[in-house]
């Protein structure tokens, strides 16, 4: 039998685990720095569900394919992976990270790392890595990450290929952003981000992840990005997202228009329809022609790349084991590609001193039962009894803030204004999730138009319309259509809807500049939050469906300076916190809508004395 060579690297570093895990956690970029070549990857589906991926690439010289074992971690503790070869010199490969307290502030950091030969000149190449290279690449790994942390180094990164920029193309693009008004400051940050950073950071740039690094607020940066793709800089980029597992594996998409209605997740084996609001994220690459990439991967599904996941492990065929969970002070979500059904596992399923939770991995579901033992920390008791491995993942159930949905970013009126032809195929409407509409009407233009004249009362409707659409923009919404003397707009988020509503009112008087020669005009506003689907109107995005029905009805029950919002809109914490800030009481009402047998409870809110 042949013995495995090892090596092992301990060393302490004055960052807290979590700063050090999520810089470590970059299986990218720490492969990358071992030296190991980039890969081809690929996945054939599992008749029980998910994949297996494999890997190919030249070291050396020598063809290499291998099977690529599930990572396996808890953060911010660990992680570890492993490579079964199929031809070349090795067997197998592993890598384990392990991050300890070992004080206030104090990190200690072992790496190992581990070669199993195929034969004499394995055996000979194996020595040669661990003992001559492995080494040295894990100690300059480390001090990599101290400088990285104390600020001394602005990228982790300073092998990784970084293509030259054409330096009169992208001159010639910076003048014309600054000239489309943004803050110099933002277009030199954006310049050097561009000019330096690996090629490996620019095939995908998230710019509100963007923004949290450069401490910038994330609409002034969205915004900085998207003038940015209008002059040719940057171009945009949407993902598909596997709303089961999270992972993107399609190439991504030029246009939305392009995007389809459905998919299949190439690692989870999951189909899933693609919605707006989850599983469709914008996200930006910087112009070949402005600077050419090299894309290249060196691992796939690291815990860098899910941090939404807190703690992975795989069990063999009809093993048993205990799980050191993290503190499950806060819902999480298990899942398995194995087991149909995930279950959500509650602060209170968290292990006692006399209980001990034990999972058994169904085919159709996960099994939840108790059994009576003392527990160490948060160990659970994990069973597969199925014939073939389970692979088990623990993970957030909220989704990153980071992430720059469809629906986020076109119910914006900067992105609208700046890209109108991004819409929704007109054969493909698409699932929008859970959107914010406010529908508006005038009362009182009958009467304005018969005091000012047609001319002089057209004049102040379409001021109207410029008061209302400054005040969706301002809170992040976008105005969809107009429709007589009414508008539509769309929000992701009710509190931003309630806002704007707010602002609308508010300013409504600046659309008629001699309100003493007029009779004045009131503002019906409604709204309502609930699942639409988004649609091409006409070359327009557009959204329609019940939600929409019922906002657009809404507007009926307001007599002027007032708000109608549904039951369900009421009941949220936002609205009621708009209404006590308002000083109004709200009062109930009832809507009876044609093709319905129950009335709809709306509630009524004065916002004009």
């Amino acid at each position: 039998m042949t013995s495995a060579i090892r090596c092992e690297t301990h060393d302490e570093v004055p960052f807290s685990r979590e700063a050090v895990w999520a810089v470590l956690s970059d299986t990218e970029w720490v492969l990358s720095a071992l030296g190991l070549p980039p890969g081809k990857y690929g996945f054939q589906p599992l008749p029980e569900g998910g994949s297996r991926v494999t890997g190919r690439a030249k070291f050396h010289g020598l063809a290499a394919r291998w099977e690529e074992l599930p990572f396996e971690w808890r953060a911010p503790d660990f992680y570890r992976g492993r490579r079964l070869f199929s031809n070349g010199p090795l067997k197998e490969g592993s890598l384990e990270v392990e991050l300890r307290q070992s004080g206030t502030g104090q990190t200690r950091i072992v790496i190992r790392c581990e070669l199993v030969p195929r034969g004499f000149w394995g055996k000979l190449l194996a020595k040669h890595l661990v003992r001559a290279v492995a080494q040295r690449r894990i100690e300059w790994i480390i001090a990599q990450v101290r400088g990285f942390l104390r600020g001394e180094k602005k990228t982790l990164w300073p092998e990784s290929a970084v293509h030259p920029v054409a330096e009169e193309l992208f001159r010639a693009k910076l003048a014309e952003l600054t000239a489309a008004g943004q803050p110099a400051d933002l277009v030199g940050r954006l310049a050097e981000f561009l000019r330096q950073s690996p090629d490996t950071e620019l095939s995908l740039i998230q710019p509100l992840a963007v923004a949290r690094v450069w401490k910038r607020d994330q609409w002034e940066v969205l915004r900085l990005f998207l003038r940015a793709a209008k002059c040719g800089l940057l171009e945009l980029r949407w993902r598909v997202l596997c709303p089961n597992c999270r992972a993107s594996r399609p190439p991504p998409i030029a246009s939305l228009s392009q995007v389809p209605r459905a998919g299949l997740c190439a690692v989870c084996r999951a189909g899933f329809e693609v919605q707006f609001d989850r599983s469709l994220e914008l996200s930006f690459a910087v112009n070949p022609a402005v600077r050419p990439l090299e894309h290249r991967e060196f691992s796939l599904a690291g815990p860098g790349s899910q941090r939404h996941v807190l703690s992975q492990t795989l069990l063999g065929a009809g093993q048993r084991k205990a799980w050191m969970l993290p503190e499950l002070t806060w819902p999480l979500r298990l899942r398995s590609p194995q087991v149909k059904q995930p279950v959500n596992l509650r602060p209170e399923d968290a292990p006692t001193q006399l209980f001990q939770p034990v999972i058994v991995c169904e085919l159709e579901h996960f099994l939840v039962r108790y059994e009576y033992g003392a527990t160490r920390d948060y160990a659970v008791q994990v069973l597969n009894p199925n014939a073939f491995p389970v692979l088990l993942a623990l993970e957030e159930m909220e989704w990153s803030s980071e992430l720059l949905t469809a629906a986020r970013a076109t119910n914006w009126q900067e992105f609208r204004d700046l890209f109108p032809a991004e819409v929704v195929s007109s054969s493909e409407p698409m699932p929008a999730g859970c959107q914010a509409v406010v529908f508006t009407s005038l009362r009182g233009c009958t009467a304005l138009y018969e005091s000012m004249g047609d001319a002089a009362g057209h004049a102040v409707v379409q001021n109207h319309f410029r008061v209302l659409a400054e005040a969706v923009r301002a809170h992040h919404g976008a105005v969809v259509k107009t429709m007589g003397d009414g508008l539509m707009a769309v929000f992701s988020q009710v509190q931003e809807g309630l806002a704007a509503v707010g602002q609308m009112h508010e300013r409504l008087p600046e659309a008629n500049p001699n309100p003493s020669l007029s009779a004045r005009l009131w503002l019906k506003s409604s709204l309502h939050a609930g699942p639409c689907l988004a649609v091409n109107a006409d070359g327009s995005l557009d959204f329609v469906g019940a939600t929409v029905n019922l906002a657009a009805r809404m507007v009926e029950c307001c007599q002027g300076g007032d708000l109608a919002v549904s039951d369900e809109v009421y009941q949220q914490a936002a609205t009621r916190e708009f209404v006590a800030r308002v000083g109004k009481a709200a009062e109930a009402r009832e809507l009876k809508m044609g093709g319905l047998e129950a009335a709809q409870k709306v509630w009524r809110v004065n916002l004009v004395a």
